[in-house]
């Protein structure tokens, strides 16, 4: 499964670095019930640290959402 990172242009950020890195799932943020253009679904946001970090000494964080289903099609499974 591939994480995407894209700036949505509301800030200045230098991108984590491309290839394989090893990471920690440090954080999972229940979102409740949205609205989906398939209805209403149960979301969750997973957030990831590398133990890779920016010219400033941070390490970097990212962070998905995901429907709260472990279905065998889900992407979350």
């Amino acid at each position: 499964m591939g994480i995407f990172v894209s700036d949505s242009g509301g800030g200045k950020f230098t991108p984590h670095p491309t290839g394989l890195w090893q990471m920690v799932a440090c954080d999972v943020i229940d979102k409740g019930v949205e609205d989906t253009p398939y209805g209403p679904k149960h979301k969750v946001i997973v957030v990831w640290e590398s133990n890779e970090a920016n010219d400033k000494g941070v390490r970097y964080t990212i962070r998905k959402k995901y429907t709260a289903s472990l279905n065998e099609k889900a992407k979350l499974r």
